[in-house]
């Protein structure tokens, strides 16, 4: 993600840069051509603020993802691997993400 917020501040500068020779370029054309020339370019300022807040809202979604798989809970397969065949450990077992979990919740039930 860091990748595509440089991303984002390199195309914004180089927006910047052309905008500013492109005002520079205006100010010395004929009038009724300059207003067609500026419109084009605030169409394109928008379109490329209107990239930046995809970005964003996409880093966001990426984001808010991520959290929420990290904190699903996930199967225990050793546990699941030790059992015999047919039969399942106990739901706090077959749930638990780290040993430590385990034996926690083994304690709990004692």
């Amino acid at each position: 993600m860091d990748g595509s917020s440089e991303w984002q501040d390199e195309l914004a500068a180089r927006v910047d840069r052309c905008a500013h020779e492109l005002e520079v370029l205006l100010e010395a054309m004929p009038e009724d051509a300059s207003g067609d020339h500026a419109r084009r370019l605030r169409a394109v300022r928008a379109r490329v603020d209107g990239l930046g807040a995809s970005a964003k809202n996409l880093r966001e979604r990426v984001r808010n993802l991520h959290d929420a798989t990290t904190t699903m809970r996930r199967a225990n397969l050793a546990a699941l691997a030790g059992c015999a065949p047919g039969e399942l450990p106990p739901r706090a077992k077959a749930f638990a993400s780290t040993e430590a979990e385990v034996e926690s919740r083994d304690d709990d039930a004692a």
